[in-house]
């Protein structure tokens, strides 16, 4: 990131029972279309949240996909914050 603070990705974990009776742990991170950056490299790349959505995101009361659907497409001007340039620009 230009600012060179941290960021965080968009993940999930579940605590869950195997057909055998077992406690498996398991996360994953969440992925979305490139932005220019990322896009001659790879399709895709994880999402990375705004910084006023990490208690959104890790809020256990959440419970309706669509208070946090925005969150999992790029948004726009993140070339810009990543790179410091506008989208279009050359890096």
């Amino acid at each position: 990131m230009i600012d060179d603070l941290l960021f965080a990705f968009a993940g999930l974990w579940d605590r869950w029972r195997d057909p055998a009776g077992g406690v498996l742990e398991t996360c994953t991170i969440l992925t979305t279309r490139p932005n220019s950056l990322v896009a001659g490299v790879h399709d895709r790349m994880p999402v990375i949240l705004p910084r006023d959505a990490y208690d959104l995101w890790v809020d256990p009361g959440v419970t309706d996909p669509a208070r946090i659907m925005d969150l999992l497409a790029i948004r726009g001007g993140f070339d810009e914050e990543v790179s410091g340039n506008r989208e279009g620009e050359s890096a």
